[in-house]
């Protein structure tokens, strides 16, 4: 965390964030071959015109800010794929991440634990590409081919994951990426960096509908919305994928953060997906605050925002997902 040197109490300038703490949507870890839940599988609801242009109340307390806002005060920060800085590790977590390299990618930046063979959070940033709910095309998946990362020393190869049960899931989505970045860019996406280990029905099903409802759903409505997503491993886990002297731990869950600025107020929804999902009707049950996230995941999030700022945005639990356009 930086010092707050453009932030002063009780100003002009708000920064809102949505609130409140839900259960579960997923359950226990199972093995691979146990059938996912179907949680129903309904996207978020469509909002009427009226909720997409009216400017809904604050669910949470306000955070007030210098005259010249965060936002308008200082750098662009999110000018590429981080809004606030590279997530790093937390003290406590020193152990378990004790080997992340920074990849720079076109579209997307890696944090890559070489311990784990797989990113520890994958940060990108999407913008406006169509019409709110509109489907924007990417360049068809099948042109391309995963490939190792030379610039791991992991060097993991896509036969790693052949016959696992598993998918290889990616953190940096290619069709967003491809849309937002072009073709070069979402063949970055398929680097074996960018991969981590997915059941099936957890990667084709909610993972799949939360990758389109950032990109058709939220950045189509706004300018800019910023993700970080990464794995969260259970400690006491053992499963894991193996190949001769090597191994991938298995994921319990999967995290995403979104931020997104406007008006010059900062919003930021936090989500914690269990890897025993396939299907969720109800998104707000998967909301965690970041402070949460951060607790489970080893992690410092938003490091370059200023100490009240990042203090203030983190230890709230939105009470729900954004809706279409909100």
């Amino acid at each position: 965390m930086q010092a707050a040197k453009h932030v002063t109490p009780r100003s002009v300038l708000a920064a809102t964030v949505l609130a409140v703490c839900s259960t579960w949507c997923g359950r226990k870890e199972s093995p691979p071959e146990t059938p996912s839940r179907d949680l129903s599988g309904a996207t978020l609801p469509q909002p009427s015109q009226a909720a997409l242009t009216t400017e809904q109340p604050a669910t949470s307390s306000e955070i007030n800010l210098a005259h010249e806002s965060f936002i308008r005060d200082r750098p662009r920060l999110g000018a590429d794929s981080l809004y606030a800085g590279e997530p790093r590790r937390r003290e406590a977590a020193d152990a378990r991440l004790a080997s992340l390299k920074v990849l720079h990618n076109i579209g997307y930046v890696t944090g890559y634990d070489e311990g784990k063979h797989t990113p520890a959070w994958v940060a990108y940033r999407l913008r406006r590409q169509a019409g709110v709910g509109e489907n924007s095309v990417a360049a068809p998946r099948d042109l391309f081919h995963f490939k190792t990362d030379t610039r791991t020393a992991s060097r993991i190869t896509d036969r790693f994951y052949q016959r696992s049960g598993y998918d290889r899931g990616h953190l940096a989505p290619n069709d967003a990426i491809g849309v937002n970045y072009g073709v070069e860019a979402q063949s970055e996406t398929f680097l074996m960096s960018n991969i981590a280990p997915q059941r099936p029905q957890f990667n084709r099903g909610v993972w799949a509908n939360l990758e389109r409802i950032e990109q058709n759903n939220w950045a189509n409505a706004r300018d800019d919305v910023w993700v970080i997503t990464g794995p969260v491993y259970q400690e006491g886990d053992s499963s894991k994928i193996r190949s001769q002297s090597r191994a991938i731990p298995i994921p319990s869950s999967y995290f995403k953060i979104y931020l997104d600025e406007e008006n010059s107020r900062i919003r930021v929804l936090g989500m914690l997906v269990p890897h025993d999902t396939a299907r969720c009707s109800d998104f707000g049950q998967l909301v965690r605050s970041i402070d949460h996230i951060e607790q489970v995941s080893g992690l410092d999030f938003n490091p370059a925002l200023p100490d009240p700022l990042e203090e203030s945005l983190e230890e709230e639990t939105p009470r729900s997902v954004w809706t279409v356009g909100r």
